[in-house]
């Protein structure tokens, strides 16, 4: 008999490797139940208590057979016990056979493996891709009836029969899925070069996983190369010109990474064009708007999703969060505007929504500022401080409204809090030596101005950069003045 005379039939119920997230797990169950037989019997191993009883919650619900056990050193007799009550045997570490039956027509009951590691996960997948071919019986249809007859099955249990390539071309699929989750993983450990190569792992399974594209564009992005994470969204839409996902990401690379805040328009109205009700790309158009002076615009964005009903979208907490993001928006475009009253009102209401986002009161501390209610204001920055864990350009904004105080001693302090960052801003600099000049320390003043001009990028606010420059020229020639002797 010719191998492409056989049919291939799917005797593995369920094969699943799955993680410690239950919506993983969900995902993971639903989508593998295809390759299952009716009322199959399964063992789940995993140290995970709470996913375990969620993963046998699913299971029983969906009328499997579960035996389970949350110590890996537990299952190879769970195993044993599990199955020789059903005249089969176990071989640890290899496949699970009826007696006398070659192990490559019969690897039935699989295990569904938790990994609580990233590295377990691959070595996981490795091993089931390697094996892949060993859960299909290759056979013809009466010697696969012949064979459930034998083991005790329903025949009107069997699985659809399936082509041999579309067997191994589903399990490739769902392959790249948690190669690519695997990664996602890792990305979130700052271990970018391990996370990419987990996504192209599973572009090499599946050369059209829009998912994989995605995160493959987000580890670039976290890389610090934005242009070549544009190209990955942009291969994305290629894969599935039906998402909208790759569009949105690549609108928030061009709004936040590369300021070309038209092109991230452009991007915002494909992906509104594929799903009008989509916030993330509402709120980006509204903000690249923003970018462009456009606030009348932009503002019309974030009413499309203050006025959405989001009760579907999931989590309580989830809905108020997008709602609360729009209304802060709104009052960053209103205070633009220069309608602080209205931003003010509009913060206050992104805050009752969720009051532990940072920015709607660092944009009412600026608000009332320009109302000059410094008190005020100042309490908002120390509320921003507390939620952003002391952004760097917080306490830049807080130095501002000290210096409009006269409290220059405090302002150089929130200035020094500001460059004693990880990435600190330059206009720290800048504000730094404003505060000192205007205590009279003009020599510590001069040596700020130079940091600011040495390190201030080429885009950086024209008016700083020439303040800076004329103070620091006042300052030498007052200098060289005084340095030259007296004629007499």
């Amino acid at each position: 008999m010719s191998e492409d005379g056989k049919t291939a039939l799917v005797c593995a119920p369920v094969v699943a490797l799955v993680k410690h997230e239950s919506a993983l797990v969900r995902r993971g169950l639903n989508d593998l139940a295809r390759f299952a037989l009716r009322k199959a019997r399964v063992l789940l191993v995993n140290d995970h208590r709470t996913l375990l009883e969620e993963m046998e919650r699913i299971l029983t619900a969906g009328r499997y057979e579960v035996c389970s056990t949350h110590r890996y050193e537990d299952a190879a007799n769970l195993a044993s016990a599990f199955l020789e009550a059903r005249g089969l045997r176990f071989e640890p570490f290899g496949h699970w056979v009826q007696h006398g039956l070659p192990a490559r027509e019969f690897d039935p009951q699989f295990l569904m493996v938790g990994a609580s590691t990233p590295t377990a996960l691959i070595e996981q997948l490795w091993n089931l891709h390697v094996s892949v071919g060993a859960t299909i019986f290759w056979g013809e249809q009466g010697e696969l009836e012949s064979l459930e007859r034998r083991l005790g099955y329903c025949p009107d249990a069997l699985a659809i029969p399936l082509d041999g390539d579309e067997v191994l071309h589903r399990m490739g699929l769902l392959l790249a899925e948690a190669w690519t989750t695997n990664g996602c993983s890792l990305d979130a450990a700052e271990r970018h070069l391990e996370a990419f190569e987990c996504h192209e792992k599973a572009l090499g399974l599946d050369p059209l996983c829009v998912s994989a594209w995605i995160n493959r564009g987000n580890c670039l992005n976290r890389m610090g190369r934005p242009a070549e994470a544009v190209q990955s969204y942009e291969k994305a839409a290629e894969a599935d010109p039906s998402d909208y996902r790759p569009w949105v990401r690549k609108a928030s690379v061009l709004l936040n990474y590369m300021t070309r805040p038209e092109e991230a328009v452009q991007a915002c109205d494909t992906a509104l064009r594929i799903n009008p009700a989509g916030t993330a790309a509402w709120q980006s158009r509204g903000d690249a708007l923003q970018d462009l002076g456009r606030c009348q615009e932009a503002i019309l964005c974030y009413d499309r999703i203050i006025a959405m009903d989001l009760t579907a979208m999931g989590s309580t907490a989830y809905g108020a969060r997008v709602y609360s993001d729009a209304w802060s928006a709104k009052g960053r475009a209103f205070g633009r505007m220069g309608r602080h009253e209205d931003s003010i009102a509009c913060c206050d209401k992104a805050i009752s929504l969720d009051p532990d986002l940072s920015v709607p009161y660092r944009t009412k501390a600026l608000c009332l500022e320009q109302l000059r209610r410094f008190e005020d204001a100042i309490r908002c920055y120390d509320k921003a401080l507390e939620l952003s864990q002391g952004k760097a350009s917080y306490w830049n904004d807080k130095a501002v409204c000290l210096g409009m105080m006269g409290k220059f001693e405090e302002s150089i302090l929130c200035c020094e809090n500001a460059l004693a960052s990880e990435v600190p801003p330059v206009l720290g600099w800048y504000y730094k030596a404003y505060a000192l000049e205007s205590l009279g320390r003009m020599q510590e003043a001069a040596s700020c101005y130079e940091k600011y001009l040495v390190l201030a990028p080429t885009e950086a606010d024209p008016g700083c950069t020439e303040y800076a420059k004329a103070r620091l020229l006042d300052f030498k020639s007052k200098t060289k003045a005084s340095r030259q002797p007296a004629v007499g």
